[in-house]
């Protein structure tokens, strides 16, 4: 399974659990980090825009992935997004 397969597995949700496509990513942990890395800045930076796409899910899968991967660079990117939504709900 080359990347970009791997990468349209974990896109949306089909209701099948994608086993195979995420046992494949932790084997290329190098080549698919920074692409995580960029679907969970995507997210940060449009979530209107992909919570309107019903299916997509990889934000999700990049999330779980980096943190099992330990991946520091992940971190600001979750923080940022934390950070907007806390102060919208307070306003």
């Amino acid at each position: 399974m080359e990347l970009e397969e791997i990468l349209s597995e974990l896109e949306n949700n089909t209701g099948k659990f994608p086993r195979l496509a995420l046992e494949r990513a932790i084997e290329e942990r190098s080549a698919i980090t920074p692409v995580l890395l960029t679907a969970l800045e995507n997210f940060s930076n449009n979530p209107e825009e992909l919570l309107d796409k019903n299916e997509y899910i990889l934000h999700i899968y990049a999330l779980y992935l980096l943190a099992q991967f330990r991946e520091p660079l992940a971190y600001p990117r979750c923080r940022a997004k934390t950070s907007i939504e806390l102060v919208d709900e307070c306003q």
